[in-house]
């Protein structure tokens, strides 16, 4: 009887230990069948999926706390910093209007001219049609973060390339419009209450280092000829000045080439968009970068403070 009542209760605990089993053992128990390894397997990969998630938001947290306190400091720096404006300098006697910009700029890339230039029109409608969406204007919420980038790092003499059909974007409010100077090839909604050109941004009005700091918001990728224009930036700013640009990124965009056999619009609006690799290869050998905020992490939204390259 003794026998038979250890033989029981042994069955007995070993009922409670299964069902009491640790997690692991019951995988070890589990995985003598082939059909139980691909369950084990799947719930693993399920594990290691909800893992990835947690990970990722918690870098999307930390990315948006970085930003936060950067935005912070931007307001407190743009409080602070004695920008000395200084009036815009007078455009060269000799400047290249819209139409004669344009007359140039279809024998050097004629297959994306043709794509091109129809968009400068599609681009206007759209700005009459929502400005709030497509112009830098009162209401529109990045507009009013890159306001805080550019006073953190404006000072001097201000171009504004791509400024838009806006009386004032945004992002200049505040400042000494006797020290702006703008340039865009569509005309304004109302008159601009600062020198304005009617032109490209490959062929700029203006002297070899003629500003303290230029703005590109949004218009960067809306140029025809992608380096051209960056040379010319680059010749307008003094040697210790700052370009201040707004980009949109879309991680695996193509890098653009105008004179590219397959070149194509990729919508109604561009030729291209950037990804922020090539868009820095592009930029190597003009400028580096000093500052950059992502003022919304995982939008496309990103804002660069960059400073000349120096020849040795």
């Amino acid at each position: 009887m003794r026998w038979r009542w250890l033989d029981t209760g042994s069955a007995a605990r070993a009922v409670v230990d299964a069902m009491s089993d640790s997690a692991l053992q019951r995988v070890r128990r589990l995985a003598n069948t082939p059909y139980q390894v691909d369950r084990v397997r799947a719930a693993l990969e399920h594990l290691g999926q909800r893992i990835d998630l947690l990970e990722a938001r918690e870098r999307t947290r930390a990315a948006e706390l970085q930003a936060a306190v950067q935005i912070e400091g931007l307001r407190l720096r743009a409080a602070l910093r004695d920008a000395r404006p200084r009036p815009a300098p007078a455009m060269r006697d000799e400047r290249v209007d819209l139409a004669e910009g344009l007359r140039r700029l279809e024998p050097r890339a004629p297959a994306a001219f043709r794509l091109w230039a129809p968009a400068l029109q599609v681009n206007e409608a759209a700005y009459h049609v929502d400005p709030t969406h497509n112009c830098s204007v009162d209401g529109h919420l990045v507009a009013e973060t890159f306001r805080l980038f550019v006073r953190a790092h404006v000072s001097g003499a201000v171009l504004d390339v791509g400024c838009g059909p806006q009386p004032v974007p945004a992002y200049l409010r505040g400042y000494r419009l006797d020290c702006v100077a703008g340039v865009d090839p569509l005309p304004p909604m109302a008159p601009h209450p600062f020198m304005f050109h009617q032109g490209v941004a490959e062929y700029l009005p203006w002297a070899d280092r003629s500003f303290d700091t230029v703005v590109v918001a949004t218009s960067l990728d809306h140029v025809l000829l992608l380096e051209e224009s960056l040379d010319e930036l680059s010749r307008v700013l003094t040697d210790d000045g700052k370009l201040v640009l707004w980009v949109g990124l879309v991680p695996g965009a193509k890098r653009y080439d105008p004179r590219a056999p397959d070149v194509a619009k990729i919508d109604d609006f561009h030729l291209f968009h950037f990804d922020e690799p090539w868009l820095m290869e592009v930029l190597r050998g003009r400028f580096f970068v000093g500052e950059r905020l992502a003022p919304a992490p995982g939008e496309s939204s990103v804002f660069y403070s960059l400073e000349k390259e120096r020849l040795p």
